[in-house]
């Protein structure tokens, strides 16, 4: 069981956020797939990008979706 576990880690991809929770905004749902990307090259390269993107999410405004304010918290 452990091993199947591993290989999963290793080579399987999560489910998309979005297919888990339908409310997810797409730009949030974008950025976790980001996040759990499998090759290091496609993920954020240090926490300074990752923190750009998510501050980013503030300033793209959806009336479908929830606020940035009720998404990420206040910095």
């Amino acid at each position: 069981p452990l091993m199947k576990k591993l290989d999963a880690h290793r080579w399987e991809h999560p489910t998309p956020v979005e297919e888990l929770r339908a409310e997810v905004p797409d730009p949030v749902a974008r950025l976790c797939r980001r996040l759990m990307m499998k090759d290091r090259a496609d993920r954020y390269a240090t926490a300074a990008e990752l923190l750009d993107a998510l501050d980013a999410l503030r300033l793209v405004p959806d009336p479908a979706a929830p606020t940035a304010e009720m998404v990420l918290p206040p910095r």
